[in-house]
């Protein structure tokens, strides 16, 4: 694979395939180096064939399943259908097609007031299934059945229908029954919070006989409007790869990642919207009139082409390290306290001053749009101010006030997330590994906590190759200790976060810097395996190129 001279979500890395973008820095300082540490039961099939198909099987990589109640037959619309990491919900005719990956993987059918249903899909799989389900008794567990014909049980109660007017409540808990504090329950774009214990309650106006239900680390779920509702989440962790934005607009790049994560554990990608120019074609009139958007991809095509196979789609948003926007915009810039022309970070780029609000709305804005377009995710990156040496840089005074720039961060990311929340959409946001271990911002607003609070997903740069050697309790440089490296500095994160430790999902590294010990399959695997053994809510990987290591993720359905 090809070196990368500086990695990390949040520095300057560029790929090769990045035509239009400027070279990338091969030396950092030693103060770069230190912040830049940026129960199972078989299906019961009945093979059927789907009236509207006339006569023919979908695709060769879907399957079509048709959810019944097994006591009258009828069609159950919103059932929670997952397969693998992504989860699509049955319409009113019990349908749903699932895009499936090359091997089998996990089944789980789910629907509030029915006893789930659990099994494997794969390309052996029959291309149109019935599913019947049956009616949870009080104290439902799972029980093994044969995958054969059943007698269909007697049906002793069923769910009943909230009244417009009357309050929807309940409780959200996890498999083994505990309760998720801080999911969300929305309908429409009315939400609400479940608290302490798990429980919610919110006024149904009618309309939508369905509700929605995510928290973070868990699958997404549709479920039936009931009264005194029990909502069982599954979990899913996001395991990611990177794609930067000029790639993107590469058909053979985007192919070859979608084989990568359709054979392989992977079910996700992290695609560029915004990094200087907005990389599809915005509406936003704010940086259209700053000649910033610059398509390089269709974002609708690319993400039904995404989903098409079952991944998940994260939009990554860079907030504050905009010079396009600095430029045309100087009054929301950070200025020379000399000459009072635009400031240069280290890297010879100006910034937008996260303390001026003048750039948090369009951002919402843009992030709003994406999520509209169909991005499942918005993830903010250079959420921050600059790093290294900033003699001269002019952030008038509120910049000498943490708990100022700490808020300004934060508030940005409120906005968003009331943006986002109301359309379903996630939000997450990347800080340097560093913040992982220490107390306070750095100077660049990124306590570590205070952005956890706020997000659903905080996603810290545990590189092992850019925390300095003696940064660490290990005996030698931390990039020759990939597993110890990520287990320490997620371990010392996730105790300031107590409660909130699913929304740790980290950034890993799939590259090798110069002068560094070369990054192979079982380096990558270390990082994986000791992100997931600390409990993080999954995990992403970096490679500004996508040349990822042949070997270091686990095949599909293993």
């Amino acid at each position: 694979m090809l070196n990368q001279p500086v990695a990390g979500c949040q520095s300057d890395e560029m790929s090769t395939l990045s035509r239009t973008r400027p070279q990338p820095h091969t030396h950092v300082t030693w103060w770069h180096s230190l912040v830049f540490v940026c129960a199972v039961v078989l299906v019961a099939v009945t093979v059927i064939v789907d009236p509207r198909s006339n006569g023919q099987v979908p695709a060769a990589h879907s399957i079509t399943y048709r959810i019944v109640d097994a006591n009258s037959g009828l069609p159950l619309d919103g059932a929670s259908v997952t397969v693998g990491g992504q989860s699509l919900l049955s319409g009113s005719d019990g349908l749903v097609t699932m895009p499936i990956a090359n091997v089998a993987q996990d089944l789980t059918i789910r629907l509030n007031g029915y006893a789930p249903v659990t099994g494997s899909a794969g390309p052996d799989s029959p291309h149109n299934q019935q599913i019947p389900l049956s009616i949870a008794p009080p104290t439902a567990t799972a029980t093994e059945v044969p995958p054969t014909a059943t007698a269909q049980p007697t049906v002793t109660n069923t769910p009943q229908d909230v009244d417009e007017g009357d309050s929807f409540a309940g409780a959200v808990v996890d498999a083994g029954g505990n309760a998720i504090v801080g999911a969300m329950v929305r309908i429409g774009g009315e939400y609400t919070l479940t608290d302490d214990d798990g429980r919610f309650s919110m006024e149904y106006g009618g309309g939508s006989n369905h509700a929605m239900v995510s928290a973070s680390g868990y699958a997404d779920a549709k479920v039936r409007i009931a009264r005194d509702s029990t909502i069982t989440l599954d979990r899913f962790m996001v395991k990611a790869v990177y794609l930067n934005g000029t790639a993107a607009g590469y058909n053979d790049v985007v192919d070859n990642i979608i084989n990568l994560i359709d054979n392989t554990e992977l079910n996700a990608v992290v695609v560029d919207i915004k990094d200087g120019v907005v990389y599809y074609d915005s509406d936003i009139k704010f940086f259209k009139d700053a000649d910033a958007v610059r398509p390089t991809y269709d974002a609708t095509e690319l993400l039904d082409k995404f989903h098409s196979h079952g991944i998940y789609v994260i939009a990554r948003q860079v907030a504050f390290k905009d010079p396009l926007i600095a430029k045309a915009h100087p009054e929301l810039a950070i200025k020379d306290e000399d000459t009072g022309k635009l400031w240069l970070g280290w890297s010879g780029e100006p910034w937008v001053n996260a303390l001026d609000k003048g750039l948090y709305q369009p951002n919402v804005d843009l992030a709003a749009e994406a999520g509209r377009l169909g991005f499942d995710e918005i993830q903010y990156d250079y959420i921050r101010f600059p790093d290294g040496d900033l003699k001269g840089a002019d952030f008038g005074p509120n910049y000498n006030d943490i708990d100022k720039r700490i808020g300004a961060l934060t508030t940005l990311l409120t906005m968003t997330h009331d943006a986002l929340r109301p359309i379903g959409v996630k939000l997450s946001a990347d800080v340097f590994g560093w913040m992982l271990l220490v107390d306070d911002d750095q100077g660049i607003g990124q306590r570590f906590p205070d952005i956890a609070a706020v997000v659903d997903y905080i996603s810290p740069m545990v590189y092992p190759s850019h925390f300095p050697t003696g940064s660490l309790a290990l005996d030698g440089p931390p990039n020759d200790f990939p597993y110890d490296t990520i287990d320490i500095s997620l371990s010392l994160g996730m105790k300031k976060i107590p409660g909130l430790e699913l929304r740790m999902r980290p950034w890993l590294q799939d590259f090798t810097l110069p002068n560094m010990r070369e990054y192979k399959a079982a380096d990558i695997r270390d990082e994986i395996n000791a992100a997931e053994d600390v409990g993080s809510g999954g995990w992403m990987v970096w490679n500004v190129d996508a040349d990822y290591v042949a070997g270091a993720y686990k095949d599909a359905g293993s």
